[in-house]
């Protein structure tokens, strides 16, 4: 049979629970959207996935921050989760604090969030 690899044994019970991953493990049992939805697997279930993804890709196409997240993503993978955190997201944040638009985006967030 085949094992768990890319992280899944560490990651899945981090987030659906110990049981629940040991369960999929062991066993391959597969979640519906429901069930997956349920475990947090996944963020959202939407009834017309191809559309759902062509919004968020324009919505994407359109926020410059996109480019700073892809790089940030990759350069994670990399690395180990402790040089990740310490490294990779202070790189990150440290860019997008120096950036006005950045800067402007927060301020816009928190005005509307009566903050």
């Amino acid at each position: 049979g085949l094992v768990a690899d890319f992280g899944l044994s560490h990651t899945l019970p981090r987030i659906a629970g110990g049981a629940l991953a040991a369960d999929m493990l062991m066993t391959g049992r597969r979640l519906d959207a429901a069930a997956a939805l349920a475990a947090g697997l996944v963020s959202r279930v939407v009834e017309d996935p191809d559309a759902e993804a062509q919004g968020i890709a324009r919505t994407l196409a359109t926020w410059d921050a996109a480019a700073r997240i892809k790089a940030q993503v990759a350069a994670s993978a990399s690395v180990d989760l402790t040089t990740a955190l310490s490294r990779v997201e202070v790189e990150t944040q440290a860019a997008a604090l120096s950036d006005p638009a950045f800067s402007a985006r927060a301020r816009a967030w928190i005005t509307t969030r009566g903050r």
